[in-house]
């Protein structure tokens, strides 16, 4: 497994963070259009080994986040709870995957009270105060047999944040001008042993020749 880091957003804060208590969520992210088939589920969320549910983000119409959300969907929790993460991933498409992103997206409160003000420009500012981790299965630099893991349909795999990973982010998280309380969950790319991808955005590219 190859762990990427993505970080975005200025900063503030002291290093020393106060833990609060506050209502969070953990979200699926679909991008795609609703008529495209997404080739994996994910399920089994956990923090910190205690079974949650996921709730649903940037669906249509939503884009903003300003929707209320489902009361069952949130949780009292500390400021470090995405580091306390678990899921699972199943492949619930015909193919067998060989190659699987997943970005793990961590919104501060203050981005998210700013995406859901009308008056600003959605574009402007939806990468302040945001952290996305890639966490990688399988060998980006070669698709090709043999393979280096591989995710038959039906199977599972469960999906951690590696301690590295962890550290580092929680660095910058302390820097946030505001705690996370969102955290969105997505598939980015994958590749299957016929050669086709899928995207984020939906569409599944043919084998190439």
């Amino acid at each position: 497994m190859v762990l990427a880091i993505g970080l975005i957003g200025s900063v503030y804060s002291s290093s020393a963070r106060v833990q609060n208590k506050t209502m969070r969520t953990v979200s699926e992210m679909h991008l795609h259009s609703e008529w495209i088939a997404h080739p994996v589920e994910y399920s089994n969320l956990k923090i910190r080994g205690k079974s949650s549910e996921f709730s649903s983000m940037f669906e249509k119409g939503n884009m903003r986040l300003e929707k209320p959300l489902r009361p069952e969907a949130e949780f009292e929790e500390d400021d470090d709870f995405w580091e306390h993460l678990s899921f699972d991933v199943t492949n619930v498409s015909e193919k067998t995957i060989v190659y699987l992103d997943t970005s793990i997206n961590l919104y501060a409160k203050d981005v998210v009270q700013r995406m859901a003000d009308k008056n600003r420009d959605h574009e402007a500012f939806t990468k302040e105060d945001v952290a996305i981790m890639a966490i990688e299965f399988g060998d980006h630099s070669n698709f090709g047999p043999p393979y280096k893991w591989s995710l038959k349909p039906g199977e599972s795999t469960t999906i951690t944040i590696d301690p590295q990973m962890r550290d580092y982010v929680r660095r910058q998280v302390l820097q946030f001008s505001s705690p996370v309380i969102r955290v969105g969950i997505r598939a980015s790319t994958m590749f299957f042993d016929d050669g086709s991808s899928w995207s984020f955005s939906g569409p599944v590219k043919p084998p190439k020749s």
